[in-house]
Order: structure tokens, then sequence, then C-alpha cells
């Protein structure tokens, strides 16, 4: 498939085919992700849904197979399965990604799960602090590999902003502050409510968006500084449940 138009209208094509495929036991389809914001790119980004089942098995899974094929073709993602049970037993766990379900989804079908949420602050630092200390590690690794290929670097850079969009809208969500909708927007936010100097995110972006291999080379250091000062902030933040 070229280009996709407009995201909503087929993330509701298919979700009617798999409420076809599911009847009643179909509680809520939900497109999230970047279809649901202004960082969606017709020609490259995926459709993402949510179907939230009564109960999740893989004899469940096995009854939308086909329906999930002919989608994959159409620049459908394979659906985020998940029962009720499973959600309310799992936001201590998952913070950080139901948090982004629940900032950045549109109902397709059925019951509004998702906007009810109520994800605690104490177990959203937690996970920050993981993500953040792991992908500073990993980012670490991975820039010895990349650092002499201009290709490298510029898979490194987008995968690792991509990465860090999800834990950025959790930072601000933590210090009770607006998540704005476009990456860049997130970035600066981000950098201001933490007090971090020479905008290193967003200009590890621009970087990325232009064509000078010095220009992103140089914009590495800044961005690694920040990420560790990240941690170091949340890990000395306090919150309450």
């Amino acid at each position: 498939m070229g280009k996709i138009a407009d995201p909503v209208v087929v993330a509701t094509e298919a979700g009617r085919e798999y409420l076809a495929c599911y009847g009643e036991d179909l509680l809520s389809a939900v497109l999230y992700g970047s279809a649901v914001s202004a960082d969606f790119d017709p020609r490259r980004s995926d459709v993402n849904l949510l179907l939230v089942l009564r109960r999740v098995s893989l004899e469940e899974l096995a009854r939308s197979a086909a329906v999930q094929k002919r989608w994959l073709k159409q620049r459908v993602s394979r659906p985020l399965f998940l029962d009720p049970g499973y959600i309310d037993r799992s936001l201590d766990a998952f913070p950080i990604e139901f948090l982004n379900l629940k900032l950045r989804h549109r109902m397709l079908l059925g019951a509004d799960l998702l906007s009810p949420l109520v994800i605690r602050q104490d177990h959203l630092r937690l996970q920050i602090e993981r993500e953040l200390k792991g992908k500073r590690l990993h980012l670490f690794q991975a820039w010895l590999d990349a650092r002499e290929s201009e290709k490298h670097l510029r898979e490194l850079a987008a995968v690792s902003l991509r990465d860090f969009a999800a834990l950025f809208r959790a930072l601000l969500h933590l210090r009770q502050i607006p998540v704005p909708d476009a990456r860049a927007e997130l970035f600066a936010a981000v950098e201001a409510a933490y007090d971090l100097q020479q905008q290193p995110f967003g200009a590890l972006l621009r970087a990325l968006q232009g064509k000078n291999r010095q220009v992103l080379t140089a914009a590495f250091a800044p961005y690694a500084d920040a990420v560790t000062r990240l941690a170091e902030i949340v890990d000395s933040t306090q919150t309450a449940g």
C-alpha cells in the first residue's frame, strides 16, 4: 500500500472487520499512536489498533488470523489485544505504556476504557527512572558501533528519538504539565520543564532532518549528557501515589 491519506478511515474499516469477526466478544476498538498525532507520516507510518476482548487467549487471537493478515498488507499492524482484567492489573507494571495509550487514542468502536484510567505518580516515576537508565546504557553502547558511519548514526538517532518520545510524555505528566502533540514541541517542553540547556533533544532532531554529518555527530554528546541528567533528576524526585 502506498500513501495512507486518512488513517482514521483505514482504522475504522479494519475495526468493522474485527467486529464482524468477534461480535459481542469485542468490547472496544481503538486507534492509537502516531495515527492520532501530527507526527503521522502518510507514506511510512503504520496504523496501530488496540482491541479489547472479553478474554484474550491463543484461540481468540487465532479467530482473527485471516483479518490480521489481510490488513497487514494495508499497513495496519497486528492489533494489541488486551482484556479488562489485564488492564486493571497492569497499570502498576506498565504506567508509561498505559499513559501513552490514554493520551493518544481515538475510539473506533465500543466503550472507552482508556480515558478513565488513573496512573499513579509513584509507579510512573519508577518506570521512567528504569527506562531512562536502561536506554542510556543502550545509547552509549550503540553509539560506539554507529559513530563511524553516517548511515548508522542516523538510524541510531531516529530510533532513539522515537523511543524517548513516549518517555517524554510521561516526564511531563510527572510534573503535571500539558503534553504537546507534535514531537518537536514535546522535546521543547521537556527541555524547558527540566531546565536542559542548549535544547539537546531538539538539536538532534534538527540534525537528523538535515544533511550535515558534522552537525549530526556533534549533537550526540549534549544529547547523551541530557539523558544522563534526566535520569539523575528523576532518581531524586519524590512522588506521592
